[in-house]
């Protein structure tokens, strides 16, 4: 198990189905010093937001509600080399996040713990950036 500092604040933008979860989030992340750019509870909401600020991270709710489902807003995030981190209490039900580069793909199922939450951005951003 590595040791992981924060570097720079990673832009983070949470799509979570339950608003009240999403902002529980929202202040988890903060207090661990990332930028949270916006909580959406949408797909549709998640891809608004991109016009006012495009983050390096996406959290995804692996139960995402409507009619873009979160393997295929993951796919339009990867495209814009959005890395996406699903979340949820499982993980992600569909098979068409295999198809996302596994740099730019995690998944942390079960409970939110804030120290593996931390871990998994940081890998995730790493990958990319030297940001953690």
């Amino acid at each position: 198990m590595g040791v992981y500092a924060l570097k720079a604040e990673p832009a983070i933008l949470i799509v979570e189905g339950d608003p009240l979860l999403g902002m529980e989030i929202s202040n988890v992340l903060e207090r661990l010093r990332f930028k949270v750019i916006g909580v959406a509870s949408t797909a549709h909401e998640a891809l608004s937001l991109l016009e006012v600020c495009v983050p390096q991270l996406a959290l995804i709710d692996t139960r995402l509600e409507g009619t873009i489902p979160a393997d295929e807003l993951a796919g339009a995030f990867h495209r814009l080399g959005i890395a996406t981190v699903f979340i949820g209490a499982e993980p992600n039900p569909t098979a068409r996040s295999a198809e996302l580069s596994p740099s730019l793909v995690a998944t942390i199922s079960g409970a939110f713990c804030p120290s593996s939450v931390f871990k998994t951005i940081c890998e995730v951003i790493s990958d990319d950036q030297e940001t953690c």
